[in-house]
């Protein structure tokens, strides 16, 4: 039996973020190397700076956020 593929959470610019979390950075010219940051949500994901190129973001792992950890807390 093959194991289930890992899901991949891409988004592209222009798209708001709705999990706040660590996310890699690729820019498809290749420019630039693939990077990773923190994203929180709510954010407008960009475009590329430095060529207005085709950049995706990856969702690395989500975090959760102070509303979404107060609300574990409480109900723990």
């Amino acid at each position: 039996m093959q194991p289930s593929p890992v899901p991949r959470y891409l988004f592209h610019p222009g798209t708001v973020v709705t999990y706040s979390g660590k996310y890699r950075v690729h820019h498809s010219t290749g420019h630039r190397p693939d990077t990773e940051t923190f994203l929180g949500s709510g954010l407008i994901l960009p475009s590329c700076a430095q060529n207005g190129g085709e950049v995706s973001f990856e969702l690395v792992f989500a975090a959760m956020d102070q509303v979404e950890l107060l609300r574990y807390k409480a109900a723990s």
